[in-house]
Order: C-alpha cells, then sequence, then structure tokens
C-alpha cells in the first residue's frame, strides 16, 4: 500500500468515528468534552449573559431562546456539571450486548434483525451505536433509545406540579401523581409475565385544583409499535371515554403542554418520522444542585428507592426577582447553563389530523434525555419552545443513573407570550414532589378502566 493510499484510508477511516455516536456514555473522558464545549461555544463558567452581550451565546442555544435573551426575558449564568450525566458500566454492558441485535421495520417498529419479528423484550439501548450521518434512520434508532432509556426505573411514582404563567405572573397551579409501569429495560435486567404484549403503561391522576381533581388519563403502549390505547376518566360523567391518539397533541388541561410534550416526547417513536440534522455543542438549563451531585435515593422499607425532594426551583414571577433588570415572571432562576453535546433531530408527524406542525427536538448524546423542543403550527409559523431537564438520580449501587422524572419543564408560547412551568423532586407549594423508582407499590393490575376513578380520588 501506498503512503497516499494509506493517508487516504486514515483519513476515511477518521471521518467515519466522526459520525458514529455510541448512544452510551459511560465516560472517563467527560471532564474533557465538557471543557470542548466550552472552548467551542466560546464561553466559560461564571460569565453571565443578558440582553447587553447576548452575541456571546447565539450559537450556543436555539433561536427562540437567543430571543429570549436578545429581549431582555432570559439570564444566563454559565456554570459546569461536577459529575459524568450518563448511565453506568452495568448499562454499557447491557446495551453494548445488543450491538447488530435489533433492526427497524417498516413502520419505524423495533424488531429483531435476524426473524424481522417484534422483540418479546428489550434490555438496555437497542441501538448502542449510531452512525447518524449515513444511516437514514438513525433519528427512528435514537428515538427508540431514548424511550428505553426513560423505562430504567422499573415501576415508578412520581409527584408533578403544573404553574400556568403570563407576562403578569403566577396564574394558577396544579398538583398531579403519574404512575408508570415498564415492561422493557427492567433495573434488574430481569423480564416480567406481559400478557397483554404492552411496553409500558401510563396513568396520569390530577389531585389539584378542585376543578379538576379527580380527572385520571391511562395509556397502554403495545409491543409492536401500533398506536397506543389512551382513556380519559372524566368525574363530572363519572365515565371512561376512549380517546383518539392524537389528542396527545391537544392541550393538556389548559395549559401550554401537549401530553407528547412529556419528557420531550411520549408518544411513540413509531408515530414521528425522524431525522438527524446536525450534532454539536449547547447549552442546557440545569438547576444548580444538580450540578454538584445526582439525587441521591433513599432505600424504601418495602423496596424501591423515593428521590427525596430538598430543593426548590425559583422563577421570574418570586417576588426576590421583581427587580431584575432581565427577567420575565417564567424565566428560571437557580440554575446554571452547562455545555452538552446533542443530536438535532426533525421531528414529522405521520397523522395530518396531529395538531402541531414540524418539531424539531435536541437529544443529549450521552443520556439520550431531550434538551429542547422547538414546535412550528400547521400553516409553518414558529409556535412554542420548550426548555427542559431530567433528573439524575443514583440508586441501587450508588452510581447507576436514571433519568425518568423531571427537574422542570418550561413550555413558552411565543404566539400568546404565556408559559407552563412542569416541576419535580424538588418542593412546590410547601409539598415535598417526591419520585419513588421500582416501587412495588406500582404493580400492572392498576391499569385498567375500572380503577381509573379510584386512582383519580
Amino acid at each position: 500500500m501506498t503512503k497516499k493510499l494509506l493517508f487516504e484510508v486514515i483519513v476515511v477511516a477518521f471521518i467515519g468515528l466522526f459520525f458514529v455516536q455510541t448512544s452510551i456514555a459511560v465516560n472517563p473522558n467527560w471532564k474533557q468534552e465538557q471543557e470542548q464545549g466550552f472552548k467551542e461555544l466560546g464561553v466559560k463558567p461564571g460569565e453571565v449573559y443578558n440582553a447587553e452581550n447576548w452575541q456571546g451565546i447565539e450559537k450556543a442555544l436555539p433561536r427562540s431562546v437567543v430571543e429570549w435573551v436578545k429581549k431582555g426575558e432570559f439570564t444566563i449564568k454559565i456554570g459546569e456539571m461536577k459529575y459524568d450525566y450518563s448511565p453506568d458500566k452495568l448499562y454499557e454492558g447491557w446495551s453494548m450486548a445488543n450491538k447488530g441485535k435489533y433492526a427497524i421495520g417498516d413502520r419505524d417498529q423495533v424488531i429483531l434483525a435476524a426473524s424481522g419479528k417484534a422483540p418479546d423484550y428489550i434490555q438496555g439501548d437497542p441501538f448502542p451505536v449510531i452512525d447518524w450521518k449515513n444511516d437514514p434512520k438513525a433519528g427512528s434508532k435514537i428515538m427508540h433509545n431514548n424511550s428505553l432509556r426513560k423505562m430504567m426505573g422499573g415501576s415508578t411514582m412520581y409527584e408533578f406540579g403544573v404553574l400556568w404563567v403570563s407576562d403578569q405572573g403566577l396564574d394558577r397551579a396544579m398538583y398531579a401523581e403519574n404512575y408508570l409501569y415498564y415492561l422493557w429495560n427492567r433495573p434488574d435486567g430481569k423480564p416480567v409475565p406481559n400478557p397483554q404484549k404492552v411496553k409500558r403503561f401510563e396513568m396520569t391522576c390530577i389531585k389539584e385544583p378542585f376543578d379538576l381533581s379527580g380527572a385520571a388519563m391511562l395509556y397502554h403502549y403495545w409491543l409492536d409499535g401500533s398506536p397506543e390505547r389512551f382513556v380519559q376518566y372524566i368525574p363530572a360523567l363519572r365515565r371512561v371515554k376512549k380517546m383518539n391518539v392524537t389528542d396527545r397533541s391537544s392541550p393538556f388541561f389548559g395549559t401550554d403542554f401537549s401530553n407528547d410534550d412529556t419528557q420531550g416526547y411520549a408518544g411513540q417513536p413509531e408515530s414521528m418520522e425522524w431525522k438527524v440534522k446536525e450534532v454539536k455543542h449547547i447549552l442546557i438549563a440545569m438547576p444548580k444542585w444538580l450540578c454538584e451531585e445526582p439525587d441521591i435515593c433513599e432505600k424504601l422499607p418495602g423496596g424501591g428507592w423515593v428521590t427525596p425532594a430538598k430543593h426548590k426551583l425559583e422563577f421570574g414571577f418570586d417576588p426576590k426577582y421583581k427587580n431584575e433588570k432581565y427577567n420575565i415572571p417564567w424565566m428560571p432562576w437557580c440554575v446554571n447553563w452547562v455545555p452538552r453535546k446533542v443530536y438535532v433531530i426533525g421531528q414529522y408527524a405521520k397523522d395530518p389530523y396531529y395538531a402541531y406542525g414540524d418539531q424539531e427536538i435536541w437529544v443529549d448524546v450521552d443520556s439520550n434525555m431531550v434538551f429542547y423542543k422547538i414546535v412550528w403550527d400547521k400553516s409553518g409559523e414558529y409556535w412554542k419552545t420548550l426548555v427542559l431537564t431530567f433528573n439524575a438520580e443514583s440508586w441501587e449501587n450508588g452510581n447507576r443513573l436514571s433519568f425518568n422524572a423531571q427537574a422542570f419543564y418550561v413550555n413558552v408560547d411565543d404566539k400568546t407570550h404565556h408559559a407552563s412551568i412542569a416541576l419535580g423532586n424538588q418542593i412546590f407549594n410547601n409539598r415535598e414532589l417526591k419520585a419513588y423508582i421500582n416501587w412495588p407499590k406500582n404493580n400492572p393490575r392498576i391499569f385498567k378502566d375500572e380503577y381509573m376513578a379510584t386512582m383519580g380520588r
């Protein structure tokens, strides 16, 4: 082989590696990568950006967020992570064992590569290596990894709050509970009986305010990727109503959220077309306490773990921030903006009746969590942006991380200049919002229509 040919082979191999990303991230070089993020973005810990110097973070945030900073609505304080925001070696082993085992089917569902059939069970990420530049199904694979990564908690119940916020301040608050039972990617690596052939059950129960109390929603997500079953209990009628799955894109109890905004995207990956546009470093909003260490879960006497709620995230409507020059009621304070590497993915609904137009989500390469979601309406006009952060939870063996509960979401409707905020794992209206991980009290028997009224109460 000539020297010239050898050089060309090395260059091609290097380019190929650049476009191939490992979706699991036990990353001994996370500090160096964070430093590289600071360098690429041209920012440093301790710097503050606002309407006076917004140009300094223009390439580090979605265009809509840059506009908020430019208009004087957001203040960006640069910080850094003190730990590797990714799962541990056990999860890495599970995921790497799946290399080449699965493929994407004709409906964008996960199939067994050898037989073309739907798998009965998956442990770890089904697609541990992503060739985002050359694989036309890379976006679908990333979102299936995203879906599996959120199942790491097994049987989970988390409490959450939602705030309605106008540019005049806080309007209203909601308290609710979310019950989830995952039959894939179990925390102990062992399948459980699955006679209904589902990936996961989900039930959301509204507790406060009084006019919404008792309402409940129930979802069944099927193994083969077919449209989920969605029913809702309406207390005023004392009836369970079957809902169309496109209602997932309708407003969630009058907030700026839709059901599909949960965790960035909570629906079936099969119901969307996904296209990876680029990979780049950006800034994400991370509560200061989560920059220092993950939430440390406490073992429960009856089994499972609970994440204590010790902190409170503050927003611009808090009276202590009323004199801040660059502030708006939904501005998240007590956060640092830290560099992360993300996939920028276009999201396109297959169902023409889906309420959203085109969407774009920014998915963390290491944790597979969604940090931003930008939404356009059906006419193609920009509509709203979600800023999301997920709790890193350490449990079981002290270094295992789960990302299935939100720290906060801020959903800003730039057409109405209004926002809704979802909160988890923190103090909310003098109540501790806790997350119960692998909780034995949460089991498949409760996810039935006849129990929805009881769960709502």
